[in-house]
């Protein structure tokens, strides 16, 4: 197995620190009255991962919104998603065992959160779930994840010696852009499967395990 050099992990929020795929898929039946039911359901079979607002955008359009009238409204609609999912996701809490990993990963190495929920809702999110001191940084939109890797990379080290650890296709592409390590959580969202021959994980809980059987990082817990 090669060995990788690992000097610093950016983690993707949803879905790998918090189980908040499903909430995020609710919240916009929730968010969108009724008769824009089937239009949300046949964007989101083509695809979750679009940014809330562009999704909001295409739903909301089909039914003859345009120029001002459509801004206010992907707003409006906008709003309400974030006060939806935010509730949940601090209902929520971080995914079991999260927080302890968390601290000993931070005593290794320098932790970064990456993500497209909003910058500012990101951050408020982090600090109500008690791990925002443990992260070196955190990023949501528009900060683009292949940007938050090149930030992550300490003076002189090669963003390949960054591990990005991602549930999506997003992440494997900006994974791919920067030119970082990956490693995705395989979850019932994407249908990945577990394959640490892939660099495939079933939990944030395993990463540990999979960093020390992978990194020649020379540090400690």
């Amino acid at each position: 197995m090669r060995r990788w050099r690992v000097q610093a992990i950016v983690l993707d929020f949803d879905g790998v620190l918090v189980d908040s795929n499903r909430i995020k898929v609710d919240a916009f039946f929730e968010a969108l009255e009724p008769e824009h039911h089937p239009a949300l359901r046949r964007a989101l079979a083509r695809g979750r991962e679009l940014p809330r607002r562009a999704l909001l955008s295409r739903i909301l359009s089909a039914h003859g919104l345009r120029g001002r009238a459509l801004q206010r409204a992907v707003a409006r609609h906008a709003r309400r998603y974030s006060v939806i999912v935010s509730t949940a996701i601090a209902r929520r809490g971080l995914i079991d065992g999260a927080r302890p990993l968390l601290v000993g990963l931070s005593r290794r190495w320098p932790l970064y959160v990456a993500s497209t929920t909003p910058h500012r809702e990101l951050l408020a999110l982090l600090t109500r779930l008690g791990v925002r001191p443990l992260l070196r940084g955190a990023y949501g939109w528009p900060h683009a994840k292949a940007d938050v890797v090149r930030r992550a990379a300490p003076a002189r080290v090669s963003v390949r010696e960054v591990v990005l650890v991602g549930d999506g296709k997003t992440d494997r592409r900006a994974a791919a852009r920067a030119g970082c390590r990956f490693v995705g959580i395989a979850n019932g969202f994407n249908g990945w499967t577990v394959d640490p021959g892939r660099n495939q994980i079933g939990s944030l809980l395993d990463l540990p395990a999979f960093l020390d059987l992978r990194s020649l990082s020379g540090k400690t817990p």
